[in-house]
């Protein structure tokens, strides 16, 4: 998982998967 305003480990994720929203208001990446 990865933050949003990280960068480029975000957008990876971003462009191939769907960011999932946690409990702990991060947003976790479903591609790891």
């Amino acid at each position: 998982g990865a933050l949003p305003s990280k960068g480029r480990e975000s957008r990876d994720c971003q462009s191939a998967h769907a960011p999932l929203p946690v409990p702990r208001g991060r947003l976790q990446c479903t591609c790891r």
